[in-house]
């Protein structure tokens, strides 16, 4: 019995990726459009540049499927249990130059936003962020996290998301990086 495989829980986390949540990004989560005149469905959550972070999300979706997509499974903890779906990231196009996407993030539960909480936290002047951890277990965990507890976390994880906001220029810019815990690295 010894060596029965053991259940997926959250391992010691190595890369994190964080994006800013907007109020629009909470339609995607009934895959509304945060525009109704464009039609529904927006249910992608974009990432500006493409570069750097085609090839740093690439780890957290490991399967390529295609030169434009690769897949990866985002475990979510819901104590007690655990949720996971297959999720695609897709490479730019020549519609949308410069810019990534995560496929689908209303299927991702650790994304799923409450509007009351949302609005309770922006409303304090706190931000939202979507969050995606790999572990050394090389899988793949998706919560939000809110500046509230940010100091909770690695002080120079802490940092480096701080710098990312104060870096900000407008209200319209959104807040993203990539934090490597093996060594400090970070981008945005």
């Amino acid at each position: 019995m010894d060596n029965m495989p053991t259940a997926i829980t959250p391992d010691e986390p190595i890369l994190a990726f964080f994006q800013e949540t907007k109020n629009g990004d909470l339609l995607k989560q009934v895959a509304r459009s945060n525009v109704s005149t464009t039609g529904g469905g927006a249910r992608d959550l974009r990432i500006r540049p493409a570069t750097p972070y085609w090839e740093r999300l690439a780890q957290f979706f490991p399967h390529a499927v295609s030169n434009r997509e690769r897949t990866g499974i985002i475990y979510t903890e819901l104590n007690p249990t655990i949720q996971n779906e297959t999720i695609s990231l897709w490479d730019e196009t020549a519609a949308r130059p410069g810019e990534i996407r995560i496929a689908t993030i209303h299927l991702i539960a650790g994304w799923q936003i409450d509007q009351h909480m949302f609005n309770n936290e922006t409303n304090q002047g706190y931000l939202i962020f979507y969050l995606l951890t790999l572990d050394k277990s090389r899988n793949v965990w998706a919560r939000v996290m809110s500046t509230r507890h940010l100091n909770q976390n690695r002080a120079d994880f802490v940092g480096f998301v701080k710098m990312v906001i104060q870096a900000k220029t407008s209200e319209k810019e959104t807040a993203r990086g990539i934090f490597d815990f093996s060594n400090g690295q970070h981008y945005r």
